[in-house]
């Protein structure tokens, strides 16, 4: 059955067996147990951080662990768009192969009708918009990290700013402590992060396998 462009707007529901074996299956499993034990271990590990946090500062710390709400938010945001662009990449990728595939086995055909050209202009600009679809999920993928990688040190800021407000002096030892925690909580962010992108992605691989089965 043929996806309506309502139901496959992406175009990538009609997938390449080079893409199936390559990305959907191999991409799909590898790792995929790690990434479901890291998306266990990684909302564990921020908890923990934040109960140090408060009860080494207390207010301040609760208060510094609230930027992590609005970046998160904003991380899964960019993350869902990006999936769109790897979506559409997708579809372009299989459209070319296919027409690749296509003009390799009737290369006879197409030079004694003088289509050639034409073949190639089609490839190119299945190319082309393939390319533009890696870039932009590249750079979206880029703000995502950005974003990910500026919660601790967002988290730092704002808790160092209250305590100093609320007590009007910072000892040594916090800084130190606080810093130490926040290390952690990079570490945590950036596991949580990878787990994030591969269950994201995951679904989208299901979908064009059974669709290629079906």
């Amino acid at each position: 059955k043929e996806l309506t462009e309502a139901e496959d707007p992406y175009g990538n529901m009609n997938p390449n067996v080079i893409q199936i074996i390559n990305v959907d299956i191999i991409a799909c499993w590898q790792g995929l147990l790690r990434a479901m034990m890291m998306l266990l271990l990684a909302p564990i590990l921020i908890v923990i951080m934040f109960v140090m946090l408060i009860q080494r500062i207390h207010l301040a710390g609760f208060l510094g662990f609230l930027y992590c709400i609005p970046a998160t938010l904003l991380t899964l945001f960019i993350a869902r768009v990006n999936l769109g662009y790897w979506m559409a990449q997708q579809g372009w990728q299989d459209g070319r192969l296919k027409k690749l595939t296509e003009t390799i086995m009737h290369i006879r055909t197409l030079k004694s009708l003088a289509l050639e050209t034409l073949c190639f202009e089609k490839l190119n600009q299945a190319r082309h918009a393939e390319l533009d679809n890696l870039q932009r999920g590249t750079i979206a993928g880029g703000f995502t990290v950005a974003i990910a990688s500026s919660i601790p040190w967002g988290c730092v800021l704002v808790a160092l700013y209250c305590l100093l407000k609320q007590s009007g002096s910072i000892l040594a030892v916090q800084i130190l402590v606080v810093q130490r925690l926040m290390g952690s909580l990079l570490l945590a962010i950036s596991i949580l992060n990878g787990a994030i992108h591969k269950f994201i992605a995951v679904p989208n691989s299901f979908a064009r396998i059974k669709k290629y089965l079906s």
